[in-house]
């Protein structure tokens, strides 16, 4: 019982918390509301960093042909005026050829479809398909609970990778700072006309960021990118109605015809944003990892590789306290994985949280603000090379 870890959410972090922690010889009880022979559709498309990419390699994944490296990234910033031809920075690899991609994309629903695999090839990994937690008791001798099925589960640990309204989070009694953007995510994917040679995208109008991320083909076009598009809520729940023709076409005139003529695979998502951060992330017996722990802007793609750290982190955690002999559901055990976690994740969606509010803000002087930074940026090369490689072995202490 002691090893016994209840896992609650199977999204992509639960189902590779899951994962890793059975890899490491942990008894792991999976269970989620959604999980069916049939997942719904997500029209969502994550970009991995490189040690994102390298963690879930080592769980075993092999993306292949789902994913596509990003070797460039293109901003624009069209405020005023709108966007012109010329983008206002533009980093990656360097003529050649040479270097590391960036990052590397997979739409929402490979990864999950890669990551379930895994999970059922995996042994000491039990799978509740369609299950609740009906009762949970914690107390110093570990958890027990009751799930649907009259199921019962005991155990050291719940992880709680239930999303952003965690049932999980909101039973412990955990707070979370919290505040909506009034903005709304629309996602989905687009098919286009001229290739994109792994150019990642971005274009910032007032109402928020517009991204191209660049994505394989497949059987049934050579040239498709992922679009994530922030808008009021109006906006983007009309521009959802919007048939695939219509949808492509209203993009393509956003950006200038920069990939020529598009349209949409399929409908687009949405979903509305919000900054939250919960207080805590531990709890006896409960720990938070992913949504359930924070919730970011998504004009830099850092959501899923956040809570992959997170997966990451706590999986060491608990295995380092297990060989010495502690009770891994204990505070003082799990207090190591919120100290190693809460501050970094703060940081960064306090940044994402500026910036937001630095390319929302109209007017020439901001927009002057805005453009000088980036120039800059752009020129100082051997500063940003030294940033990349800081950020990339940063990035791969997950992996370690």
């Amino acid at each position: 019982m002691q090893d016994s870890v209840l896992v609650a959410g199977a999204g992509p972090v639960g189902l590779a918390l899951a994962l890793a922690l059975a890899q490491r010889d942990f008894e792991v009880a999976l269970i989620d509301p959604s999980i069916s022979d049939e997942t719904a559709p997500d029209s969502r498309v994550f970009a991995l960093t490189p040690a994102s990419r390298d963690f879930l390699q080592k769980l075993g994944l092999e993306l292949g042909d789902c994913s596509q490296p990003v070797l460039q990234m293109a901003i624009a910033d069209c405020h005023g005026e709108g966007c012109d031809d010329e983008f206002d920075i533009r980093f990656g690899q360097r003529e050649g050829g040479e270097g590391e991609a960036l990052a590397f994309t997979v739409k929402y629903g490979d990864l999950r479809v890669i990551l379930e695999n895994c999970v059922n090839r995996q042994s000491g990994i039990s799978l509740y398909a369609n299950s609740h937690i009906e009762t949970f008791e914690s107390g110093d001798s570990g958890i027990r609970a009751a799930l649907t099925g009259d199921v019962s589960f005991e155990g050291a640990l719940c992880c709680a990778a239930d999303g952003a309204r965690s049932a999980r989070r909101r039973e412990a009694g955990i707070a979370t700072v919290e505040h909506p953007y009034n903005r709304t995510g629309l996602g989905g994917v687009l098919t286009h006309e001229k290739p994109h040679e792994g150019v990642a995208y971005q274009y910032f109008f007032p109402a928020g960021p517009l991204a191209l991320l660049p994505l394989p083909p497949d059987a049934t076009a050579l040239h498709r990118s992922g679009l994530v598009w922030v808008e009021k809520p109006d906006v983007a729940h009309a521009l959802a109605q919007f048939d695939s023709h219509e949808l492509g076409h209203e993009v393509q005139q956003r950006i200038n015809d920069n990939l020529g003529e598009m349209q949409g695979e399929g409908p687009p998502g949405l979903w509305p944003l919000s900054f939250r951060l919960a207080l805590e992330y531990v709890k006896p017996r409960l720990a938070l990892v992913g949504d359930a722990a924070h919730g970011v802007h998504p004009l830099a793609g850092q959501g899923f590789n956040m809570g992959l750290k997170d997966v990451a982190t706590l999986v060491n955690v608990l295995e380092d306290a297990r060989r010495i002999g502690l009770d891994i559901g204990s505070l003082n055990v799990l207090e190591g994985y919120q100290r190693r976690r809460r501050f970094d994740n703060t940081a960064l969606a306090m940044g994402l949280d500026g910036l937001h509010k630095v390319f929302g803000c109209p007017g020439s002087l901001p927009r002057f603000v805005r453009r000088l930074g980036l120039s800059v940026l752009d020129e100082l090369t051997p500063l940003r090379q030294s940033l990349e490689r800081v950020a990339e072995q940063s990035g791969r202490r997950i992996v370690q």
